[in-house]
């Protein structure tokens, strides 16, 4: 039986050692963070049908985002402005 503890012992620091180096702190790079206008939009939806935000420039209508499917739910977004 003692070869077993020793055996368990050496388990038990290799394991603890393991858990302590994936805890040491390492530098990491800032965290970048930008700031911009933004649209909140929010509707209500009907399910099986689909919502397409569009945006007018002069003449021309263009798609904002993807597509989104009714679910009966409000939905709620925000788009850059």
């Amino acid at each position: 039986m003692p070869s077993l503890r020793r055996n368990t012992n050496a388990y038990l620091l290799l394991l603890i050692a393991c858990l302590l180096a994936t805890l040491t702190p390492t530098t990491a790079a800032e965290p970048e963070l930008s700031v911009s206008e933004a649209v909140a939009v929010s509707y209500a939806t009907v399910p099986g049908r689909f919502y397409q935000l569009q945006v007018k420039d002069g003449d021309q209508w263009t798609n904002a985002g993807l597509a989104v499917p009714g679910t009966g739910k409000w939905v709620k977004g925000f788009f850059p402005a």
